[in-house]
């Protein structure tokens, strides 16, 4: 599949949205209700535009709360002659008194195309009462209530649109692949009585999210719009959002054993997913997200590969790692044991990682931002907002690398190191200063940037909890083996398999709190704002649309 490809990207973006503004003659505009609830398709809404139709007397609301009133009433009616059939097996004159109260309800309702079909209901259920065929009775009143509940619904709808002369105007969102297809059951349900106009979104529009996440990947977008929903011209934070968090619990969460759990786990989730049956809520949870367990653990793994680290047991594997050079500094990426390192008060390399991950995350959410502003050909805002943004905190993060303790010499720093300061910081600072400043103001410039260089900083320290959590991970691993010791086997073994239970539920718990934190707070901030407006299409529901 090509990056690029209509798959990938309704995958990444929300669908595209086609506004849809409808005028159809009054009678047939319950018909045509019908044909948008069926679809599923159609978000309503009143534009900016009609608003001011509204404002200069162009149109009106539509009044139909007597209306309602009455449908009310009858489907109370209809209720109680289905109670009334449901307790008795003959024939019973109440049954007549509810339906000829309804029949005279009726008569008030000016729609002659829809009084016809209901009486038509009527008459045959009282047809069928009278011959003593109760099972037809019933049908037909079910058929009765579902007719009166479809009318109700499209005078609530109606309740919500606009009216000129005799005939309904109404607008609404419709993903673009149904367009053509809503377009023509409108024009087919009204009889050709309408005119449909099609637009794209203007710039004064706020259309409705709809994502097409991978079922698999579901799990993580529910994390991900606990947030907020993406608005429409935001990217799916769930994409990125599966990648960078099973990453970022399995360096905090890292232990081949325990992730060897997590993935058996997963494994069995997915197992007794395949094979169905009915579980309880809790137990349904697991067995619905297996594919998330699986991904948790396999990365575990690795990290419990990195630190060599086995269900607290710091010995038995060999920790594997690399270093990276940023500057003057070395990074190590593994190769050495957290406790370990701990005990010989030598934390340094670890938070050193801890911001590499920190700074990487944190590019990564500043490149999307890029991205974001580069699809949706805001060039202005991106050479003023993420690539100064960028350059000035990889051109930051490469200082603090390179000049290490002498950051925080200023005198030195600018005299020993004046290009470097103009090139990583002076450049991109003026750029997000001049740039917003003529867009937006110099007062909002100022403080965007103020914010933007403090708080990124502040992110990144931030991620320093990977470090405190691998500790944690690791010393109460450690803990319960160090308390089994001098204990029989089998107390030895109840021990660490209490203690790996512990772990398992309290520090995963936890791990997993930290890694949404980091995600929301830390990453979200850079490219996410998360305020789209939920895509409601009309369905017809008990008693109105919903």
């Amino acid at each position: 599949m090509k990056i690029g490809s209509g798959w990938v990207r309704d995958m990444i973006k929300p669908l595209k949205m086609k506004k849809i503004r409808a005028i159809t003659y009054r009678p047939y505009f319950h018909r045509v209700a019908a044909v948008l609830a069926e679809s599923g398709v159609f978000h309503p809404f009143i534009s900016s535009e009609a608003e001011d139709w509204l404002r200069k007397g162009l149109v009106r609301r539509v009044d139909v709360s007597k209306d309602l009133s009455k449908i009310d009433a009858i489907l109370g009616s209809i209720d109680k002659a289905a109670i009334e059939l449901s307790e008795t097996s003959s024939i019973d004159l109440p049954s007549f008194k509810s339906l000829d109260e309804a029949m005279k309800m009726l008569e008030d309702i000016e729609d002659e195309g829809y009084l016809c079909r209901v009486k038509d209901l009527l008459e045959e259920c009282r047809k069928s009462i009278a011959e003593g065929y109760i099972d037809t009775a019933r049908s037909s009143l079910g058929k009765l209530r579902d007719l009166v509940g479809t009318y109700r619904f499209s005078l609530e709808f109606m309740s919500s649109t606009l009216e000129v002369c005799d005939c309904i105007v109404f607008e609404g969102w419709t993903p673009a692949g149904y367009v053509e297809k809503l377009c023509e059951d409108i024009k087919r349900a009204s009889e050709g009585y309408s005119i449909v106009e099609v637009a794209d979104p203007g710039e004064e529009d706020h259309p409705p999210t709809v994502i097409e996440t991978p079922r698999t990947l579901k799990v993580f977008e529910r994390l991900a719009v606990a947030y907020g929903l993406p608005s429409y011209h935001e990217f799916n934070p769930a994409i990125f959002f599966s990648i960078t968090f099973p990453i970022i619990f399995g360096l905090m969460f890292a232990d081949v054993g325990h992730g060897l759990l997590l993935l058996i786990l997963g494994l069995a989730c997915i197992r007794a997913k395949r094979m169905g049956g009915e579980y309880g809520e809790i137990i349904g949870y697991f067995v619905d997200n297996g594919l998330f367990f699986v991904s948790l653990g396999v990365s575990s793994i690795i990290g419990g590969l990195l630190y060599g680290d086995i269900f607290g047991f710091h010995g038995v594997i060999h920790p594997i790692g690399f270093s990276i050079r940023i500057g003057n500094t070395w990074i190590p990426i593994g190769g050495y044991n957290p406790v370990a390192m701990l005990e010989h008060g030598n934390l340094m390399p670890m938070f050193k990682f801890a911001l590499f991950v920190g700074a990487i995350h944190i590019t990564l959410g500043l490149l999307i931002n890029l991205a974001v502003k580069l699809v949706n050909r805001e060039y202005l805002e991106a050479l003023t907002e993420p690539i100064p943004w960028l350059w000035l905190y990889v051109g930051l993060i490469y200082m603090v690398f390179t000049l290490k303790y002498d950051i925080f010499n200023i005198v030195n720093l600018f005299s020993q190191h004046l290009t470097m300061v103009i090139v990583a910081l002076v450049i991109p600072l003026a750029l997000m200063i001049l740039g917003k400043g003529l867009l937006e103001g110099f007062m909002e410039a100022a403080s965007f940037t103020f914010e933007a260089v403090i708080s990124t900083i502040g992110n990144t320290v931030s991620y320093g909890r990977v470090m405190a959590l691998l500790l944690s991970h690791g010393m109460m691993s450690s803990m319960f083996i160090q308390l089994s010791h001098g204990m029989s086997l089998p107390v030895q073994i109840a021990v660490i398999a209490l203690g790996t239970f512990l772990v398992m539920f309290i520090e995963g718990l936890i791990v997993f709190v930290h890694t949404v934190r980091l995600h929301w707070v830390e990453w979200f901030s850079k490219f996410y704002k998360g305020e789209g407006i939920e895509f409601k299409p009309l369905r017809i529901g008990k008693g109105g649309y919903v």
